[in-house]
C-alpha cells in the first residue's frame, strides 16, 4: 500500500519532496496531453517543461533522503532549522539538500549513494532494481547541461543567453526564405510586417518543433523517476 500518497506532509522523511514531485509530474502531463500547447499562446512550452524539470529535482531530493534515512546513513551536518547537508561545493561551502537546485550535483551524488551502499539496498530491497541505466544518465546529461540551475524552462532569458533563442515560439525567418515559405505555411502562424513602402520588412513563424527534442528527453526522465520514486516507497520504505 502506498501509505504516503495518504498520509500528512510532515510526517514523511523526505519532508514531502517525493508527494509533491507527484504532483508537478501529473500537472506536466496534464497540460502535455492537452491542447494547451497548439493554442495562440507564444511559450507555452515553457511552462510544462518547467514542470517537468522540477519534479526531477524534486524527486532526486526525496530518494536521497529515504535513502539516508531507510539505511541510517549520517549527513554531514543537520542544522537547528533542520536542513540537512549533504556534500560541500569546489568553493568549500556546505550545500544542503533542501535548497540545492542543481540537477547535476543531486543526480551525482544519488548514484554515488546508491554505488557505495548497494550491498545494504539488496539486503534491506531485495525485489527493488536500483540500476540507473546509461541511457538515463545520458538522458540526465542533456537536461543539466541545459538547465542545470533552475532557469532556462522559468525565465525568457538564461545563465546562458547562446541558448535561449532555441526555446522561441516564434523565430525570425529571413527574407530570402520567404516564398519558399509561404508555400508550406498552411495551417501555421506567422507574422510579416512592411515598412513605410509597403516592402515586406520582418517575418516571423512559428517553430513547430520548438524544443521537440528536450520535450521527449524530460518526459521520459521523469517517468523513469516517478517510477523508481514508487519502487522506493513500496520496497525500502515500506509504503511510507
Amino acid at each position: 500500500m502506498i501509505k504516503y500518497l495518504l498520509s500528512s506532509i510532515d510526517t514523511h522523511a523526505d519532508k514531502g519532496f517525493g508527494v509533491t514531485a507527484e504532483a508537478f509530474k501529473k500537472a506536466a502531463d496534464h497540460l502535455n496531453n492537452s491542447d494547451f500547447k497548439d493554442g495562440i499562446i507564444a511559450q507555452s512550452e515553457m511552462p510544462v517543461l518547467y514542470l517537468y524539470r522540477h519534479s526531477i529535482e524534486l524527486f532526486l531530493k526525496s530518494l536521497i533522503m529515504h535513502i539516508h534515512e531507510e539505511l541510517n546513513i549520517p549527513y554531514l551536518l543537520v542544522t537547528s532549522s533542520e536542513n540537512h547537508q549533504f556534500m560541500v561545493n569546489d568553493k568549500g561551502n556546505p550545500l544542503y539538500i533542501e535548497n540545492c537546485h542543481s540537477l547535476q550535483l543531486l543526480f551525482e551524488y544519488l548514484c554515488k549513494l546508491i554505488k557505495e551502499n548497494d550491498e545494504d539496498l539488496k539486503l534491506q530491497a531485495p525485489k527493488a532494481n536500483w540500476l540507473i541505466t546509461g541511457r538515463i544518465r545520458g538522458y540526465m546529461k542533456s537536461i543539466y547541461e541545459l538547465d542545470d540551475k533552475s532557469d532556462y524552462f522559468r525565465y525568457p532569458i538564461s545563465r546562458d543567453k547562446s541558448k535561449d533563442k532555441a526555446k522561441y515560439t516564434m523565430k525570425k525567418v529571413k527574407n530570402k526564405d520567404f516564398s519558399r515559405l509561404v508555400g508550406n505555411s498552411k495551417g501555421k502562424m506567422m507574422l510579416a510586417t512592411k515598412d513605410r513602402n509597403g516592402e515586406i520588412q520582418d517575418i516571423y513563424m512559428r517553430d513547430e518543433n520548438v524544443l521537440k527534442e528536450i520535450t521527449t528527453v524530460l518526459t521520459k526522465t521523469t517517468g523513469f523517476f516517478h517510477n523508481f520514486h514508487i519502487m522506493t516507497r513500496i520496497e525500502l520504505c515500506n509504503g511510507w
